[in-house]
């Protein structure tokens, strides 16, 4: 039975390969079809009407406590796909790099998830399902529903 570090390589290799393939997958949208697309859950619709910015009653809020107040408007398309995809990038290199250089004893670490305990490459193996869900869910649902 592999140890923990033995683990953490193949899961580590596999957050790269998810990765690359996720990146890889995204490449061809434009930042417009990226955007475009109806297939709300109704979660999703009601965490927009409710985001942690405050959205609409922030906006009034500061309409009536500031003169003059101006309020941004949207980057481009252009702008919040390439900051997406970035973060997106960053956040899965960013967790590669922090957990090859854990010991065996931070790798031992748990904590109680939806109920179980899990270990770090446990949670790290969750990661790398999720970005392969995703990918899949845009190569084989969204894409599609596009046309592309």
């Amino acid at each position: 039975m592999p140890n923990n570090k033995e683990k953490l390589e193949e899961v580590v290799s596999k957050l790269r390969r998810n990765r690359d393939d996720l990146l890889q997958e995204i490449s061809g949208f434009s930042p417009a079809d990226a955007m475009r697309g109806t297939e709300w859950s109704v979660l999703d619709a009601v965490r927009h009407l409710a985001p942690p910015t405050g959205g609409y009653h922030r906006y009034v809020t500061r309409m009536v406590e500031e003169e003059n107040a101006v309020f941004p408007a949207y980057p481009p398309a252009e702008e919040i796909w390439a900051r997406e995809t970035e973060a997106a990038r960053k956040v899965i290199n960013d967790t590669i790099e922090f957990v090859e250089g854990l010991s065996e004893e931070q790798l031992d670490k748990t904590a109680l998830r939806r109920g179980q305990q899990v270990n770090v490459t446990e949670m790290l193996d969750g990661m790398a399902r999720h970005i392969a869900e995703h990918t899949s869910q845009i190569r084989e649902q969204i894409r599609p529903r596009l046309g592309l």
